[in-house]
This record gives C-alpha cells, structure tokens and sequence, in this order.
C-alpha cells in the first residue's frame, strides 16, 4: 500500500519481482477504507495522490503485477498520478514503460485508475505517455485511465489479448515532423477498446495500427468526441485505421459496433470513420455507430472487398469515396439526437433507427443497460431503453 506524497522527481522505479507462480503483487494506494495493517495508520496518509513527477516514470519489466490507483473516473483525480513538470525534456520511453526493448515476455499486467497529465502540448513537449518496445506482452488490461495533454497517449508493439476500458484519452499532438494518434499499435492479436472516451485526438487516427499484422480488433461503446478547439487538426486516415496499404501494416478482423461520433473533424475535408485502405484489410464488420456534425469531413467505412457495414447513422456527414451505402443506414440532415451533448451527455433523447442485432457480448452499453431490452437496439454508445407503464384493471 502506498500512501499519498510523492514517490518519485524525475527517476526511474523498476519492477521486477521474479515471478512465483501465477501469485499476483499488487502496488495499490492506500484508502481509509483499505490500507493493510492499522498499526501507524494515520486517515491523513489517505488524503491526495501517490504521484511521480518531473518525468518520473515507472518500468515494468516482471509478470503479475496489479497497479491500482483505487480511485477516480472520468476526468477525475486519480489514486496514481503522474505530471510531466519539465517543458523541454521528453518522455521517448513513455511515463510508464512495459518491458525495456530486450525481448522480454510478459504477461497478466493490470494497470487501474492511473492519471498521466502533461504539459499543454502545443507547447511543444512531444512526450509519450505509455510506451512497449521489442517485447511480447500478453493478458494486459488498462482501466479508468486518464491521459491527457500528451504528445502520444500510447505507442505499444507486440500486444495481445488487451483491454482498454472505462478510460479517458484526451488532447493530444500531431505535427509534420512527429505524426502522433492516440494510440499507435505494431503487431499484436486481440484487442478490445470499449467504453473509452477520447476526446480531441488528431493525427494518422485516434486507434491507429502502423506496423506489422494484427488481428481480432474489438471497439465498441466508445465516444469520440470533437471539442471544437482550434487545435484539434482532425484525424487524417479515419477515427479507427490501417495506416498505408502495405500488406504488413493491416488489420485482418475488425468489428467497430455502437460508438458515438460527435462534432469530428467538422471544418476539414478529412476522415473520421474506420479507415480499412485496401484489400490487405480484412474481415471488418461495422454496425450500429453514430456519426453526429461531421459537416464537411467524411466517414470512412470498409469497403466490399475489406468488408461489411450497415445499420449506421450520420447526421450532418458525407460517406468517404469508394463505400456503397448499406441497405438500412440512415444519412440525414445535421441534428442533435443527444440529452446534452453541451454538457457532454450523449445519451439519447429517443430511440434511434433499429440497429442490428449483436453477440451477447454486446449487450450492455457503457452504463450497464441492456441493449435491445425495449425491443430496439439503438445506434451509438448508449441505449435508449423506453419505460413502459402496465396497468391492471380491478379485478384482473
């Protein structure tokens, strides 16, 4: 258990406990609830962050570890907190480093409400947030996340059967000399992106692959979301996306269901859709998304030969060159479906077309609603369920 303070200016905290077993070691901040032995406990080594600063950075280099910053969602303050102080040094390496690039094999690594906040990156600090070399990382799970201001939130390579879930990435960097996105993947099989937010990503796309094969791409019940900041330069290849139409660079199975896209890439002619490039993507399957104010920029969607999407709605969007419209999508005027997308609340006001219906493991929507359960499967993130009211007669 850790205490708040801090723990580390500007060094580097190594973990690397052999492994004994499949025993889990869990590096957990301290709560008045949860704290270990009461002996020298005093409720005030509770109040604040357990954080690191001045580009601390922490390098995991062992299996089975637990990091759990305990507390905070959203855009909250986390348990664990990391704050990048110093404008000109940058982070290649990452705040937080999985593996050291020697080959290593690792395995069941969960990282929970953990904060990165760097300095207001069109200042210049080109840093990256997370970052995975030449090593092969298996069962990694990232949890109520919140990354922000960052020049690359994630850079990882060699990643499988990865969850990212219930997290925040937003604000990020991209220049002509130094392409960012949101995250940047190499190789890898199994990821799952659900219930995230990213807000104001830019560059190649906000989940961008870039070298090597990957397969079996989850995303589904995520918000991506435009601020309307003028710094916010839009995603060039798509908001989900291929990078080239290399053969090594493709995605061979992709299924993108229920997400929410609001006011992206709005005033530039770019794409804010799934960007499968050619033929070398494969086996995408994108159903029952929502596309809101995306007035001049354009939705990508695989095309027949990468493969299927239908069951989609864009407001106030254009289709992407190249894409047949599928037989049940809807393209509309621009409008505003949502509670109170001012206020950042994009659930719905009604029931949107009928969506197809999913796996069972679709089901539920970042909320914990069932999808469908009113006899409608929404389109977006999250699903309207309609209240009904049964009345029964006396004597019935």
């Amino acid at each position: 258990y850790l205490a708040a303070g801090t723990y580390g200016d500007g060094g580097t905290t190594t973990f690397s406990t052999a492994v004994s077993g499949t025993t889990l070691i869990t590096f957990q901040k301290a709560t008045v609830a949860d704290h270990g032995t009461s002996v020298g406990w005093d409720d005030a080594y509770a109040s604040g962050a357990a954080q690191w600063i001045n580009n601390a950075r922490w390098e995991v280099t062992s299996s089975y570890w637990v990091f759990d910053g305990v507390t905070g969602t959203g855009t909250g303050a986390r348990g664990f907190y990391f704050k990048q102080t110093n404008a000109t040094a940058t982070q290649s390496f990452g705040f937080i480093r999985v593996g050291n690039g020697s080959g290593l094999t690792l395995s069941n690594l969960t990282f929970r409400r953990i904060e990165i906040d760097g300095i207001d990156v069109e200042q210049g600090a080109l840093s990256r947030s997370v970052y995975s070399g030449n090593d092969t990382i298996s069962a990694i799970t990232w949890s109520y996340v919140y990354i922000h201001d960052v020049a690359l939130p994630m850079l990882i390579r060699n990643w499988s059967t990865f969850v990212l879930e219930y997290s925040t990435f937003a604000r990020n960097r991209s220049t002509p000399s130094a392409h960012s996105e949101g995250i940047s993947t190499h190789g890898g099989n199994g990821h799952i992106y659900r219930y995230n937010v990213f807000e104001d990503i830019e560059g190649t796309a906000v989940l961008a692959h870039l070298d090597l094969t990957t397969y079996n791409w989850e995303v589904y019940g995520n918000l991506f979301i435009g601020s309307g900041s003028a710094n916010f330069s839009g995603t060039s290849n798509g908001s989900v996306a291929s990078s080239s139409h290399a053969t090594s660079r493709n995605i061979v199975g992709l299924k993108g269901y229920n997400n929410t896209f609001y006011n992206y890439n709005p005033t530039g002619a770019l794409n804010s859709g799934f960007g499968a490039l050619s033929s070398v993507d494969s086996g995408w399957d994108v159903q029952n998304n929502l596309w809101v104010h995306c007035t001049v920029g354009s939705v990508r969607f695989p095309s027949v030969a990468t493969g299927t999407h239908d069951y989609n709605t864009l407001l106030g969007c254009t289709q992407s060159s190249g894409t047949v419209q599928g037989a049940n999508e809807t393209v509309a005027a621009d409008s505003d479906p949502f509670t109170n997308s001012a206020a950042r609340d994009f659930t719905l006001l009604a029931a949107t077309g009928a969506g197809a219906t999913l796996a069972a493991s679709y089901t539920t929507d970042p909320l914990g609603k069932t999808r469908g359960a009113d006899l409608v499967w929404d389109r977006g993130a999250y699903e309207y369920v309609t209240l009904y009211v049964i009345t029964a007669s006396a004597g019935a």
